[in-house]
């Protein structure tokens, strides 16, 4: 049975999925985000996001990890309130991955921005049996970019991510299309020459989760209202068997996913 429990605040979201622990470890006091993206489901969006003082995180974080339904195998995602690589963010994040750096969770960041060599320099000091920090860097479409993400780096710039590697950066980069939209069957081949280029350890195709059924309406996007995550549309399966076979065409085999948590232990598991 799923269970959110609110700790501190209500700062970090502690869930349960069939008995694969998670935890969402909110940045930004406002759940608020300049980036501006036309699909997202944070109420604040195009709002700046307040970062949380480093006393405050200190403690939430103190307080998480030492609840009960804490183990060293829950799984900590920063990223959901908004984007952590921001200059208005990027203290706070490096805070939660210096406090982690010596714990052996696995740990998942999304984002749309490349990530900076002062959190490279934090992760490279992590411990040595601690798993690498998993990223997915999101990349929902090419051709609209500008238009549907117009505070992102442009989608060239964001695969850069994925040259980043276990060994050397101690980082684990996969490619992000949360949600996928409609209409980007059309750029499978754009997409596929991409991370050709620049191949991702695996690529995650699916929906976002709105909090309400009236979020839900209001996008032409593919948002989930449930926990639990609604099928995806025919397209998308589509979608994720061309570039596939697209991929393969250009010599690169990866593993596609329609689940960032399910890709994460997928991948650290195979590096046990």
């Amino acid at each position: 049975m799923d269970k959110d429990i609110l700790l501190g605040s209500g700062l970090p979201v502690f869930q349960n999925h069939h008995d694969n622990s998670r935890v969402f470890v909110q940045l930004s006091e406002n759940a608020g985000c300049p980036v501006g993206c036309k699909y997202c489901y944070i109420p604040n969006v195009g709002q700046e996001a307040r970062p949380i003082g480093q006393s405050t995180m200190a403690k939430h974080l103190d307080d998480l990890t030492t609840a009960d339904e804490f183990t060293n195998e829950t799984l900590v995602s920063l990223g959901c309130d908004t984007e952590p690589l921001l200059p208005e963010t990027i203290d706070t994040t490096i805070q939660v991955l210096e406090y982690f750096r010596n714990r052996p969770n696995p740990i998942q960041l999304a984002t749309k921005f490349r990530l900076p060599e002062s959190l490279l320099d934090v992760i490279k000091l992590r411990d040595i049996d601690a798993p690498p920090l998993q990223v997915s860097t999101s990349v929902t479409t090419i051709r609209n970019a500008s238009r549907l993400e117009p505070g992102a780096p442009n989608p060239t710039v964001r695969a850069e991510n994925f040259q980043l590697n276990p060994e050397e950066h101690r980082v684990v980069s996969i490619a992000m299309m949360k949600p996928y939209i409609r209409g980007t069957i059309d750029e499978v081949e754009e997409f596929a020459d991409l991370y050709a280029e620049t191949p991702p350890a695996g690529i995650v195709v699916g929906t976002l989760i709105a909090k309400t059924r009236r979020d839900q309406r209001k996008q032409p996007f593919a948002l989930d209202s449930r926990r639990d995550h609604l099928p995806l549309a025919d397209e998308a399966y589509q979608f994720m068997d061309e570039i596939a076979q697209h991929m393969r065409d250009r010599g690169v085999n990866v593993p596609i996913w329609n689940s960032a948590a399910v890709a994460t232990r997928a991948l650290l598991s195979l590096r046990k």
